[in-house]
């Protein structure tokens, strides 16, 4: 049998492998690309998805990742996709950040064992997740959630769909 661990181990990679998969080939330059000022574009994604990696190792470990503080306006809760790149840090910088907020969600996963992923946390009173394990598996949706708002954009760019059917 799986243990709880494994399970968010290997659907935690699989999400962000698709994540991967819809970023590869999207040109840097239309990271901000939007077909309507409601969208949410790559840049903002990949800030968003960061935060909430954040929020997430904060609740299940007390561990608090510090990024800057502008990316809390720029990518947080209730923030808006912005048209301009330069109202945005380099990419770069938000990619290392993309990368290392989930490499610091998977080392306290990799290291936890069933008491501690099944432990009440403290949501803040949201209403959000009852357990570690219960906000690991939320964090799985919301990133799908999000990484699926690209798949349109690549669409509108003329980019090649991100999965391709199985071969006949």
């Amino acid at each position: 049998m799986i243990s709880l661990r494994d399970h968010l181990i290997s659907n935690l990679n699989w999400v962000r492998q698709c994540t991967e998969d819809i970023l590869k080939g999207f040109p840097e330059d239309q990271f901000t690309f939007q077909t309507t000022e409601t969208d949410n574009h790559v840049l903002w994604t990949l800030g968003h998805l960061i935060l909430s990696d954040r929020w997430i190792l904060e609740m299940v470990a007390g561990e608090k990742y510090e990024v800057p503080d502008s990316y809390e306006k720029l990518f947080g809760f209730q923030s808006k996709a912005a048209a301009s790149p330069d109202a945005y840090p380099p990419i770069g910088e938000v990619r290392r950040y993309f990368d290392e907020s989930r490499r610091r969600l998977m080392a306290w996963i990799e290291q936890a064992d069933e008491e501690q992923l099944t432990k009440a946390v403290d949501d803040g009173g949201l209403g959000f997740a009852k357990t570690a394990f219960d906000a690991l598996s939320k964090q799985m949706w919301h990133e799908g959630w999000h990484a699926g708002q690209i798949a349109p954009l690549r669409r509108a760019l003329g980019l090649k769909p991100a999965f391709a059917p199985p071969p006949e």
